[in-house]
């Protein structure tokens, strides 16, 4: 039998962004925390891991945006195991409006069960999987894009990791990511000349209705990492950019993630973006860098 656990968070204020929405990476650490409390109900608390001397880690995560969410709303967080391989699980989840049970977003998750000490994937041990169980099929399907994507410059962006961007593993959560990039595609419109004032003086904003990010080295305390943004597919009325987020002084591929937004007017209407805005970021960083990350 799957082991199926529910959890219902309510929305603070402060986790709200500029738009007065929820932010995008909450969602992954409701996600988190669901897991975390999922293993409890099962059996297996956070103790019993460090007792064992072993941890989960995710290596995959997709998301898609369906609905706004903004403070004050109750959301129910649903997650279940879909499937265990080696040292892999897929982790499902629904979030859902308390409210009406409409279905508001949802994700799925690649974990690896990791020995703390050295890091290295563990095999799963047979009695977590077999009382936990796994069921159903993955919620969130693989994103199909091109395999080389539009041609298109690229924009850079610099950032020292804080300690308050730390988890209890000592390295960069997994949401933090997500905040990061946000950051970056930002910092990429207003280089190109469309900081948000302008797109919204053209009857023009971008939501998120998709991430899926890889994550490949963790990044800790003090690291220099350097985000490579470009635009990676354009469709009529959404486009995606790639964000590889790579180690400053060693050069290693820390993290990608494909960022996938849709274009809509003021009144919410989906509409084609400005011509003359992807021009300008296809075009990329309008100053020279250097791309030597060492």
């Amino acid at each position: 039998m799957t082991h199926v656990y529910t959890r219902s968070f309510r929305v603070r204020g402060y986790e709200c962004d500029a738009l007065g929405h929820l932010n995008n990476a909450v969602y992954q650490h409701y996600c988190e925390q669901a897991s975390i409390e999922a293993s409890e109900d099962a059996g297996y608390p956070m103790d019993w891991y460090e007792t064992h001397g072993t941890a989960w880690v995710i290596r995959r995560m997709s998301i898609e945006y369906l609905q706004s969410v903004v403070a004050g709303d109750v959301l129910e967080v649903t997650t279940w195991v879909s499937g265990w391989r080696g040292v892999r699980a897929q982790r499902e989840y629904e979030m859902r409006w308390q409210a009406d049970s409409a279905l508001v977003a949802r994700a799925s998750a690649e974990w690896v069960y990791l020995d703390r000490a050295t890091g290295r994937p563990r095999r799963i041990p047979s009695e977590v999987a077999d009382l936990i169980g796994a069921g159903g099929e993955r919620v969130v399907r693989p994103y199909r894009l091109p395999a080389q994507g539009v041609e298109a410059g690229t924009f850079r962006w610099r950032h020292q990791v804080k300690r308050y961007e730390l988890d209890a593993m000592q390295h960069v959560n997994n949401a933090v990511y997500l905040n990061w990039v946000e950051e970056a595609k930002f910092r990429a419109a207003e280089a190109a000349g469309w900081p948000v004032e302008r797109m919204r003086a053209e009857n023009f904003v971008t939501v998120q209705i998709r991430h899926d990010t890889e994550y490949l080295l963790p990044a800790r305390y003090g690291d220099e990492i350097e985000i490579v943004s470009r635009l990676y597919d354009l469709r009529r009325v959404r486009g995606t950019w790639l964000h590889e987020i790579y180690r400053v002084g060693g050069g290693e591929l820390l993290a990608r993630n494909y960022s996938t937004g849709a274009f809509l007017n003021l009144e919410g209407r989906p509409m084609p973006a400005p011509p003359a805005m992807l021009d300008a970021l296809l075009r990329g960083e309008p100053l020279p860098h250097s791309p030597n990350l060492c």
